[in-house]
């Protein structure tokens, strides 16, 4: 979980990267948050979140503003998984699929070509 800190250029950058590290044929997977490309998606995931972790629903509702500035920073880079696919393919990746996703969480990656 540390794709989603990184701006967009640098995530593009980063897996460029670890594709040159990897040997043929290794694998590369990474699990992290992504952003729904529709509001309302976005929307339902949060409400299963709020269901899901009562205490946690509580807590970003009620947020102070110095709060939400952390949050809105977090968050900041978080973009939709096309996009992250498409930077994996742009690399040269082979094998790209979504391996798990629950609500934002995903596990996606592909393998170097042998």
């Amino acid at each position: 979980m540390c794709i989603h800190h990184l701006p967009d250029e640098r995530k593009r950058g980063i897996f460029a990267e670890i594709y040159d590290h990897l040997t043929p044929g290794g694998w590369y997977l990474n699990f992290d948050p992504v952003r729904a490309e529709d509001p309302l998606v976005e929307a339902a995931w949060e409400r299963v979140n709020d269901q899901e972790d009562p205490e946690m629903a509580a807590k970003h509702a009620h947020r102070t503003p110095e709060e939400q500035a952390r949050w809105d920073n977090h968050t900041r880079y978080i973009i939709p998984l096309a996009q992250q696919l498409e930077y994996l393919k742009s690399a040269g990746f082979a094998a790209i699929d979504v391996y798990s996703k629950h609500l934002e969480n995903v596990i996606y990656g592909g393998c170097r070509p042998a």
